[in-house]
């Protein structure tokens, strides 16, 4: 707990008196202590997933812990799970990866089809001669040729 937070200090943040906070905090499981340490941990969490280049204790530090084995401790007992399992089960996704070697032969078959089908139904289509000239069958229709 930071030396400086004390109730006079939370409550002259929220704009209250130190009564009416003690008020606030009558009948309830948790003391003002334990609010604040349970929001430094929930930042604590948020800083771990964010910021997954700082080490455990920069971030215990950074979230006013003593150490990063008490900021584990307290985060298991809330979280049920370590900061460093914390971090593992909140990684990203590995995107997948491709190769040049992988990516070729797909694109090269896809190109190759695309150049086959346009060549057979452009280039290769039967001829036939009529009366006004040679002419292109496409799809039964026939078409005289220019040129």
């Amino acid at each position: 707990m930071d030396e400086g937070l004390d109730r006079r200090v939370v409550a002259a943040a929220l704009g209250c008196s130190t009564r009416q906070l003690s008020r606030a905090f009558e009948g309830r499981p948790a003391t003002l202590q334990a609010a604040i340490r349970l929001l430094r941990l929930h930042k604590g969490r948020e800083l771990l997933r964010k910021y997954r280049n700082h080490s455990i204790a920069q971030v215990a530090a950074t979230v006013h812990f003593c150490n990063a084995k008490h900021f584990a401790t307290r985060f298991k007992e809330v979280f049920g799970r370590t900061p460093t399992e914390e971090r593992k089960a909140t990684a990203p996704k590995p995107r997948a990866t491709y190769t040049l070697g992988g990516i070729l032969p797909f694109y090269f078959r896809q190109l190759l089809a695309g150049f086959l089908q346009n060549t057979i139904t452009s280039h290769m289509k039967p001829l036939r001669y009529r009366q006004e000239g040679w002419a292109r069958i496409i799809h039964t229709k026939t078409l005289p040729l220019q040129g």
